[in-house]
């Protein structure tokens, strides 16, 4: 992602705090849950000026049992990261940004090396990946309202969201 990506983000978060008079951050940090369903739109409505492409993998819970029986979640979390990552196509060097979920260094040097490992890269182009709270990063909280479209498209039947995302692909992995 390019630097004029984030600095859109960041203006889309922005804007989104004016539109709305009521209290519907947490710690600084956008929550689909709280917002009214007016800033959801606008927040859509402000990522489609611009292109982008959502990857997203559905992971089916009942089949954990089946599949993944034996996996820790952080172990489960990695595969399901990889199956995600088999899905870009990196034509350039570039960076990934991933919602930390590992707190020690080594743990995310190990993530690191298997996601990279299993990105669809032409050439031997650098990549780096950054791990942050979503709190703090903005890219982030965008994702996380796409991710909760999806899972209100998938859990709940509620389509109203996710076809206002363009450009979405989604991968079943059982």
């Amino acid at each position: 992602m390019g630097e004029g990506v984030f600095v859109l983000l960041e203006m889309i978060i922005t804007k989104v705090r004016r539109y709305s008079k009521k209290k519907i951050f947490t710690n600084n940090e956008l929550k689909c849950s709280v917002l009214p369903k007016y800033i959801k739109k606008k927040v859509f409505e402000r990522l489609n000026s611009f292109h982008y492409e959502v990857f997203a993998i559905i992971f089916d819970k009942t089949k954990r049992t089946k599949n993944y029986i034996g996996y820790t979640n952080k172990e489960l979390y990695d595969n399901l990261a990889c199956e995600l990552a088999k899905m870009l196509k990196i034509n350039r060097s570039s960076f990934t940004i991933i919602d930390k979920s590992k707190n020690k260094k080594h743990e995310m040097l190990v993530f690191n090396k298997k996601f990279k490992e299993n990105l669809n890269l032409h050439k031997n182009y650098k990549i780096s990946i950054i791990h942050k709270n979503s709190i703090d990063d903005k890219a982030l909280q965008i994702a996380d309202i796409i991710e909760w479209s999806i899972f209100q498209s998938k859990e709940h039947n509620n389509d109203e969201y996710i076809t206002m995302i363009n450009n979405l692909y989604l991968k079943q992995v059982n």
